[in-house]
């Protein structure tokens, strides 16, 4: 542990550096606010560490920040302190951040040339988008800048947040999918390897097994992303391509649902969802393949409407426990914070004690009962396609459907975790002196019994091989077909 320490630490002192520096007196100020904040609001901060581990985090973080540094190098160190809260909406939220942060993020040409899936812990290059002939789609990447792939990927996970132990949602999330939006691998490669103009890389070709070297020129994120539209064609060109229909065949049709972010979406969801629910039915279709595969969550409404959508017969709900830290936060911390609702800063009327540390709702607070079956609801059977992305609003879809059999869970275990999520509403904090912006949630949906720390296994569990990556074969489609062959079958 101390090797892998050591380790950690050399890469982050090989960090980029930026022209404006911070002081260690802002630092601490910042640090200050954070600690209360957290303590105030956080309902989760305790869930995987006690008060003493929560301490020491503080107390490394505290010692990191005691020095004059960049930005980036401030957001790097806050970042892995974050993660230790194990919380999978507690981070400095990519998309939240401004100014420098943000032109870094967005500009600087520190992007690998190349999209990657992550296999057994190794990483297996996807698209190629260098004019460096010899790289190509199957290579095994070995080393980055010669870094270690298992090295670098130790190091980042570090920074990677997710719900309690749940590794496979940390590194599905450093896959690196060159679309048009942040990614994590992007933000945090350059704090642990020094990035200038090139990368030397070592790769394994995947048929001969034999070691290849390049140089490639490092591109900006939007630069990358025209290559690849340029080259493959852009299979997301706006938020509203990750939803799509259609029938297979006469049996069978296919809706895919690949964010719950509806508010980067011009479609109206309600209405599209509506419209084919209503078709399926009123063609009777007997098997729907859902796939919410790459679905992190976003907009809970949109979950909402699937469980009376699917419910086509009785099923119970939770329980889940809604636990707020706080039911009033403080006029003085008011100024650092966003939060849409402002309703969230002042609950103390809609809120009754829960113990000595929490609150929760006097309507709703315990999510538990049962839902009756819709009219509107699909007839038909159900095959949901999963995956480790899937956290926050689609993990909840996955726990109702397959506690409720009204789907069968096909594909890999999910993210959030089985002890509870903490989300609902978010309060976003931006400290005062390095303007870093992170999202603190404030309310908890925490079982009433015990559970482990893990995400949720499917009902039929398709592990992602080298060789279904390299044959471009999407098994777990494949699956639902064999499945409804055989129901088919059974039922002549």
């Amino acid at each position: 542990m101390r090797k892998t320490i050591t380790l950690f630490c050399l890469l982050i002192l090989l960090a980029h550096t930026l022209s404006a520096q911070l002081s260690p007196e802002a630092l601490q100020k910042d640090l200050l606010l954070l600690k209360e904040s957290l303590a105030t609001m956080h309902p989760g901060l305790h869930k995987y560490m006690d008060a003493t581990a929560v301490e020491e985090a503080y107390e490394v973080l505290q010692s990191a920040w005691s020095e004059e540094q960049s930005t980036l190098t401030a957001y790097g160190h806050l970042s892995t302190f974050l993660a230790k809260i194990k919380c999978g909406h507690t981070y400095a939220n990519f998309w939240n951040q401004e100014g420098e942060l943000e032109q870094l993020f967005v500009h600087a040409a520190n992007k690998v040339p190349f999209t990657f899936r992550i296999i057994d812990h190794n990483i297996y290059i996807d698209q190629v988008v260098t004019d460096e002939e010899g790289l190509q789609r199957g290579d095994r990447l070995l080393s980055i800048n010669g870094i270690a792939t298992a090295t670098i990927l130790e190091a980042l996970l570090q920074y990677v947040k997710a719900d309690g132990s749940n590794d496979a949602k940390r590194l599905f999330d450093l896959q690196l999918f060159g679309l048009d939006n942040y990614e994590a691998f992007d933000i945090y490669l350059p704090l642990v390897i020094d990035l200038q103009e090139e990368v030397e890389v070592v790769v394994e070709d995947h048929a001969s097994k034999t070691e290849k070297q390049f140089r490639l020129p490092l591109l900006t994120r939007q630069e990358r992303y025209d290559r690849i539209g340029k080259k493959y064609g852009n299979a997301i060109e706006s938020y509203d391509d990750y939803w799509s229909f259609r029938y297979i065949d006469e049996q069978t049709a296919y809706l895919q649902l690949g964010t719950f972010v509806t508010w980067r979406m011009s479609i109206k969801w309600k209405s599209y969802l509506n419209k084919i629910f209503k078709e399926l039915n009123k063609k009777a279709i007997p098997h729907l393949i859902l796939d919410i595969r790459g679905n992190g969550g976003g907009n809970a409404d949109v979950q909402q409407h699937l469980y009376k959508k699917l419910t086509n017969r009785k099923a119970t709900v939770g329980p889940f426990q809604q636990t707020l830290r706080t039911n009033y936060i403080p006029k003085h911390l008011r100024p650092h914070l966003y939060l849409r609702l402002k309703k969230y800063f002042n609950q103390q009327s809609k809120t009754v004690r829960l113990n000595d540390d929490f609150y929760t709702y006097k309507k709703n607070g315990l999510l538990a009962g049962t839902r009756a079956p819709k009219s509107s609801a699909y007839q038909g059977e159900v095959y949901l396609l999963a995956d480790a992305s899937n956290s926050s609003g689609t993990y909840f879809l996955i726990n109702y459907l397959k506690n409720n059999k009204l789907a069968t869970v096909i594909g890999q275990t999910s993210g959030g975790n089985q002890q509870g999520i903490t989300a609902g509403q978010m309060a976003i904090l931006t400290l005062p002196h390095s303007k870093i912006a992170v999202d603190i949630p404030l309310i908890g949906y925490y079982p009433t019994t015990k559970q482990p720390d893990a995400g949720i296994q499917p009902d039929i569990f398709v592990p992602y091989t080298v060789e279904d990556f390299m044959a471009q074969r999407d098994t777990e489609v494949e699956m639902a077909l064999e499945l409804i062959k055989k129901y088919t079958n059974e039922k002549k």
